[in-house]
């Protein structure tokens, strides 16, 4: 892969990406949490790049507000009450959700 933005940064998911780049690939890792624990070899050797970013650019969240409202990119959500709580774990834990479980107040 040329690029792998991580949003999650923590466990083995940094490893996980890093070993998905192709040579010359970069690796965004957005926000924080976690530790990156990589060889300089692989570094180097692979002439990757690590950026690292908090949220991203203030144009950058005003060009996303306006693809989401514009329809041109759609948020994977999955929306569960704090009394659902169990069911969302396990649905995390299975797989079954698809992009982020949201847990709402009852």
């Amino acid at each position: 892969m040329r690029a792998v933005i991580d949003f999650v940064g923590e466990g083995d998911t940094p490893l996980q990406a890093i070993a998905m780049l192709r040579c010359g690939g970069n690796y965004y890792l957005v926000g924080y949490g976690g530790q990156i624990n990589v060889p300089s070899a692989t570094i180097v050797a692979n002439e990757l790049s690590i950026v690292g970013n908090l949220v991203g650019t203030h144009a950058e969240l005003q060009e996303l507000v306006w693809l989401a409202a514009t329809g041109k990119v759609k948020l994977h959500a999955r929306r569960y009450l704090l009394s659902d709580i169990k069911k969302a774990v396990d649905d995390l834990r299975s797989g079954r959700v698809i992009g982020r479980a949201v847990v709402m107040p009852n």
